[in-house]
């Protein structure tokens, strides 16, 4: 039995109850819990609208004190819509003040003693025309993201790929709301392709 804590924005939080630690929202954490069909304790920490500063800000009481197993990360598309639509925007400073951040976070888990720290990339479907002007700052920290799981030897979970695909094979508000936040279809997509990586990890 592991213990497993979920980082992230809005979409991790999914309407949770903050008062309840039992509680893991409507979104793709709900539908891990229900996938894995066991007694791994399972703990949603996202909250609406944070940005990797304010995650890496409450990562101690947060994650750290909780002293879990497996550490699941997904944050990134707030800072992306935060700096773009700045007037005056330094994309190549932002970029090394993401990375700097990452990696302190990721550090500061496994030197924690967290056994195993999984990694989502974020991600957006074309559904906004503003999201369009997104995408070279999305991709440059999916990029990041992707480094970073390599260089620090943690899981990763391919999600802007996945619910671009599944979004054009079909149609994108099949699995997205509004290009960012899920639908329960979407959620369920994300939530397979993390046991995927999981599972098949678990298994090796």
């Amino acid at each position: 039995m592991e213990s497993i804590v979920f980082l992230g924005d809005s979409i991790t939080d999914c309407d949770r109850k903050r008062d309840n630690i039992k509680s893991l929202g409507v979104g793709y954490v709900n539908e891990i819990k229900q996938m894995l069909c066991n007694n791994d304790t399972i703990i949603n920490k996202g909250i609406a609208g944070n940005k990797i500063a304010d995650l890496y800000n409450r990562l101690q009481r947060d994650c750290i004190d909780l002293k879990p197993d497996v550490v699941s990360i997904l944050i990134g598309i707030n800072d992306v819509w935060h700096f773009v639509e700045q007037q005056y925007y330094d994309i190549e400073k932002e970029m090394t003040r993401f990375e700097k951040i990452y990696i302190d976070m990721v550090t500061k888990i496994k030197n924690s003693g967290v056994k195993k720290i999984i990694l989502l990339e974020p991600f957006v479907l074309p559904q906004q025309q503003q999201y369009l002007k997104w995408r070279t700052d999305l991709d440059k920290r999916i990029h990041i993201v992707r480094d970073i799981a390599k260089k620090y030897q943690c899981l990763f979970v391919s999600l802007d790929g996945a619910m671009n695909e599944a979004g054009i094979s079909s149609e994108y508000n099949v699995y997205c709301q509004d290009g960012v936040h899920p639908t329960q279809k979407g959620y369920k997509l994300i939530a397979e392709q993390f046991i995927r990586v999981f599972c098949d990890k678990k298994r090796n």
